[in-house]
């Protein structure tokens, strides 16, 4: 429950903060904008849920095994970040 509320807190100061950026932007490019990042996160989520504990299951427990899990989540963090900040300028510059 406290991550809940920490994830809201953090995206009302992320909100806070941008505020005078936000109110340049049209309605439509601010529903487009928040349904990017709804879909980068669910990509994100499955990736690393279905797609990591998949292929790290074909190992066996110890060490490499918690690397592999970690660079995975890292690369597919890598991606996804990156992904979402070139759809969202080329929405933003609209």
């Amino acid at each position: 429950m406290s991550t809940v509320i920490l994830a809201v807190i953090a995206i009302a100061l992320a909100i806070y903060t941008n505020w005078n950026r936000i109110k340049k932007i049209s309605w439509g490019a601010r529903i487009k904008i928040a349904l990017i990042y709804v879909a980068g996160v669910m990509f994100a989520t499955l990736c690393i849920y279905y797609g990591g504990n998949w292929f790290v299951g074909h190992f066996e427990k110890g060490i490499f095994r918690e690397i592999l899990t970690y660079g995975i989540i890292i690369v597919v963090l890598f991606f996804t970040i990156a992904g979402i900040q070139k759809l969202v300028s080329k929405v933003g510059d609209n």
